[in-house]
């Protein structure tokens, strides 16, 4: 997931923890301090072993909500800045989402987001396993000049990109 607010304007500094708790559930999250430099995922959950990080802008968060069940998260707060952003990325793994409610045509497939990440390897997506077990899912992938069609950038979504080495992404405004 990826937030639509500036957590921050939500009454407090929302923090990962905060994520954590207020959803009851794990959240996995990029390291960005391993000692090489490579983006890693590390796994907390509840209120106890996150980092007191906040919420950020264009960043995504993958929770995995205890048994599989679906849950809603309500929180309210001003929406984030329209202005473009930049992201960084490391070489690795990072999760990143477009923080406005609708996204531009200039980034709205994941071919045209890797465009604008001349590093990155491949973007991936989670997505639920239709007529499978309640609860499973699976990735989906796009990697450019495969010939696999290109799925749509969505508000409010994570996705997983794999950077070859360290850059900044700039995320145009809506």
């Amino acid at each position: 997931m990826s937030l639509l607010l500036a957590a921050a304007t939500a009454g407090r500094a929302w923090s990962l923890q905060d994520l954590a708790g207020d959803s009851g559930a794990s959240v996995l999250i990029p390291s960005r301090s391993d000692a090489d430099g490579r983006g890693r995922f590390v796994l907390g959950g509840g209120s106890g072993g996150l980092q007191a990080e906040s919420v950020a802008a264009a960043r995504a968060y993958l929770v995995v909500p205890r048994g599989h069940d679906v849950f809603t998260l309500s929180v309210s707060g001003l929406a984030w800045s329209t202005a473009s952003l930049k992201v960084p990325l490391v070489a690795g793994l990072n999760l990143i989402g477009y923080p406005g409610p609708s996204v531009p045509a200039a980034i709205g497939t994941a071919d045209r987001l890797l465009g604008l990440a001349p590093n990155a390897v491949f973007l991936a997506r989670v997505e639920p396993n239709v007529g499978g077990p309640p609860g499973a899912t699976h990735f989906e992938v796009f990697v450019p000049g495969l010939g696999i069609p290109a799925f749509p950038i969505e508000p409010g979504r994570g996705y997983i990109l794999v950077e070859t080495r360290s850059e900044t992404l700039a995320l145009p405004g809506p």
